[in-house]
């Protein structure tokens, strides 16, 4: 009971301060003024190549999409291009969609008049997803730009993009398995697609193998029932943190999914970790090998 107040309160606050025209939600940031906006663009200039020179707007503007990759936690990535504030994510979207249903289940419990609100509200975000987000082309889902009215970008794929299939709103295993193609090499699954690193280098992207873009995929084909191609994504997750184990004697933040050992970042240097790390790694291996 005390779960489904508390999941009900973060609900509230998505509808509340992370809500778009369009009737689906963003990543933002607490309202800040003009020097917390410059401040914090000054800030990523430490770990991106950005003009630190640039006109103090320009600061302003850009400084708000970078707080609203910070609220995400994937800062930084190509994948938001500078355009943080505009967009609605498909992971968010996706994950409001799953806690939308659960909230309808728990409601029947403990607040019955409160189930078909939930159940109403799940059903108008999986309509909104299919309509703005789902591109036709090649089946996959997509961040959507509701400022420009389209589609932020088909060119780069991302993890992110599985999460569709692990909360039900597709089951379409072929796009799955063709985003899979895009995403998986030899050591592990990337967080992006390749994309143009001549300027800026981001870490949250190829070829950089983070323990949660392995396991989010494989949480994906393991939902579809795509059982070979996730117990091969597994274990090269499992192979990759134990031969660096071996290594050094370390788990590590992140991983390289084109070379054998851990990644050698630009933004900041590659840091021990245990938390996400070893979470994944003993979930992996006991479905692997436990299942």
């Amino acid at each position: 009971k005390n779960a489904y107040f508390a999941v009900k309160k973060e609900h509230d606050f998505w509808m509340k301060e992370r809500i778009t025209p369009i009737g689906l939600n963003r990543y933002l940031h607490n309202p800040k003024d003009d020097e917390q906006m410059i401040f914090f663009y000054d800030y990523v200039t430490t770990r991106l190549a950005l003009d630190k020179d640039a006109p103090k707007e320009t600061k302003i503007k850009i400084g708000g999409h970078l707080w609203c990759e910070g609220e995400s936690g994937l800062d930084f990535s190509p994948r938001f291009k500078f355009d943080g504030e505009d967009m609605v994510e498909i992971d968010l979207n996706s994950i409001l969609y799953a806690q939308e249903l659960n909230l309808a289940k728990w409601a029947a419990m403990f607040e019955p008049n409160e189930e078909k609100v939930f159940l109403e509200a799940a059903k108008t975000r999986l309509e909104l997803i299919n309509k703005y987000m789902l591109n036709p082309n090649d089946g996959l889902y997509y961040d959507y730009n509701f400022v420009k009215g389209e589609i932020e970008q088909t060119e780069l794929n991302f993890t992110g993009q599985f999460f569709p299939y692990i909360v039900g709103i597709s089951k379409d295993k072929d796009a799955a398995k063709k985003l899979l193609s895009k995403l998986e090499f030899e050591f592990g699954i990337a967080s992006t697609t390749p994309y143009d690193d001549s300027v800026l280098k981001f870490q949250a992207a190829y070829p950089f193998s983070w323990p949660y873009d392995n396991g989010i995929t494989f949480w994906a084909l393991s939902t579809l029932g795509l059982t070979e191609d996730a117990t091969r994504v597994g274990i090269k997750y499992l192979n990759q943190c134990a031969d660096s184990f071996m290594d050094s004697g370390h788990l590590w933040e992140t991983y390289n999914a084109i070379e054998h050992g851990v990644a050698k970042k630009d933004e900041y240097a590659n840091g021990e970790m245990m938390g996400w790390t070893a979470g994944i790694y003993q979930w992996i291996f006991d479905y692997v090998f436990n299942k």
